[in-house]
């Protein structure tokens, strides 16, 4: 009889427990290439890649806004063994005069569903650090939940559950990465869900060296509209991606990406979304989204995945 790890049990439990439960709102950023930003929103995904890597992403909202929201991640994953991997989560969120900075520990544990597909499971634990600059603005309404009282600079912990099945050629995903709603009025802890993702995509060759690659992100946060990334996008020669996103939420938005592959370990993207909000004198504005990505190939006797789909 087959024995896997316990942690593995306590995720699926985990999963499992916290779909009915009640949303709580706590934005997350959101990304355009996030079929190739698994990590910061999903631990199971940690892990996944043959070889160790590294990817940052850097992300500039609403061009054209004073104290427009930007968004930094770094994250970090190396393969234990063909089952266990880890990995590393850090965040930057500046949203004007409000700023959260997180750093997560991120844990996966594989089991073979056949000989082409794997199932990780994944839990991840840190810390995140909100800091205001209210100081120097008046406050209408001191009891706005949504303004950190008097405090300027808070630490609260957290922790998240995550699963992602894949092959080499599709993928699917389901985490709950905030499983405590922190109340930074009274510093209290309690267990529910901030954000639930849910992410997928597959591959079929369409032609002789052209690839094309739906996908698609769906995250639900209590009390907000539900919002839905979809994504086509087309590998051209193993070397060029080039896609399109429309994203379903209250502005009306549309995005262009694309990436090259480089030597089969390096990879640069770029992604320029196009909003409309009807709400803010029909403003009209564009993100920038950067991202760079590393392997490290030191492992030997490893087959790699090239090229990688996500």
């Amino acid at each position: 009889m087959k024995r896997h790890n316990p942690i593995a049990a306590v995720v699926l439990l985990a999963l499992l427990s916290v779909l009915p439960c009640r949303l709580f709102a706590q934005q997350d950023p959101l990304y355009s290439q996030y079929m190739f930003n698994i990590q910061p929103f999903n631990p199971a995904y940690a892990g996944s890649w043959q070889s160790p890597g590294i990817t940052l992403l850097s992300r500039q909202q609403w061009m054209g806004f004073e104290n427009n929201p930007e968004t930094q991640t770094l994250t970090f994953q190396i393969p234990f063994s063909s089952k266990v991997g880890g990995g590393l989560s850090l965040m930057n969120d500046d949203m004007g005069r409000l700023n959260r900075k997180a750093l997560f520990a991120d844990y996966s544990y594989g089991i073979k569903v056949n000989s082409q597909t794997m199932l990780r499971l994944g839990i991840s634990a840190g810390v995140s650090n909100f800091r205001n600059r209210l100081n120097d603005i008046v406050i209408i309404d001191p009891d706005d939940p949504s303004l950190l009282p008097e405090e300027s600079n808070l630490w609260l912990p957290n922790a998240g559950v995550g699963c992602f099945i894949h092959s080499s050629r599709f993928y699917a995903g389901l985490s709950a990465p905030k499983l405590l709603l922190n109340e930074s009025g009274t510093h209290k802890n309690s267990f529910s869900i901030n954000n639930l993702y849910l992410i997928g995509g597959f591959v079929l060759p369409i032609s002789p060296g052209i690839e094309m690659k739906p996908s698609a992100s769906v995250r639900y946060t209590n009390d907000e509209p539900l919002v839905a990334d979809i994504n086509l996008s087309f590998l051209i020669a193993d070397v060029f991606w080039i896609g399109g996103l429309f994203r379903t939420s209250d502005e009306i938005k549309f995005g262009l990406n694309t990436s090259v592959i480089i030597a089969n370990t390096l990879r640069l993207g770029y992604a320029y979304d196009f909003m409309h909000y009807a709400g803010l004198n029909s403003y009209s504005g564009a993100t920038h989204e950067l991202m760079l990505s590393i392997e490290f190939h030191t492992r030997e006797k490893v087959k790699f995945v090239s090229p990688r789909y996500f």
